[in-house]
């Protein structure tokens, strides 16, 4: 008697938790745009995000060595510091798909793509600091959720995705 009182319930929790589970779901008012950094191009685009995730870690797409050494959250604004060769001319490149992953609370992944022509590994490096003010950048999410949201940034290079929960400072 009791287990046929208990399995009407235990749909009901499996199905509450399936429904609340869902992974990438599309933003509302989700939109293809494109915003301009001081030193970088934040593009909100699902074709762009998969092609980048369907060559990611390719040696005919990295040309060169980089690596991302620190995030940090403060409020709105968001930065990345990039460990670069030190004489490349480069193009900065921060691409999300428009979309959430909707777990508790929200988590929105990037890729951090560097472009660059003939740019050659070197000994000397230095450093690169890309600042994005979420709210340009985010611009289809509301206030509420640029506060709750968590990041993931992930290097097109490289299979290393930095997690940034809340104001942050993660270094790699």
């Amino acid at each position: 008697m009791k287990n046929k009182l208990c399995l009407p319930f235990m749909l009901i929790a499996i199905m509450m938790t399936a429904l609340a589970c869902s992974e990438d779901e599309p933003t509302p008012d989700a939109q293809v745009y494109e915003v301009t950094g001081d030193n970088f191009k934040f593009y909100s685009n699902p074709e762009k995000y998969e092609g980048i995730n369907n060559r990611r870690a390719t040696s005919e797409f990295c040309s060169f060595d980089w690596n991302i050494e620190k995030i940090s959250r403060s409020g709105n604004t968001l930065e990345i510091e990039v460990n670069v060769p030190e004489t490349c001319e480069i193009e900065y490149e921060m691409i999300w798909d428009g979309s959430l992953f909707f777990v508790n609370p929200p988590v929105a992944n990037i890729f951090l793509n560097l472009l660059s022509e003939g740019c050659q590994n070197s000994e000397s490096r230095k450093t690169v600091v890309l600042t994005v003010d979420l709210s340009q950048a985010f611009k289809n999410l509301s206030t509420e959720q640029l506060t709750t949201i968590n990041f993931n940034i992930q290097e097109v290079c490289a299979i290393v995705d930095l997690p940034c929960n809340g104001d942050c400072d993660v270094s790699n």
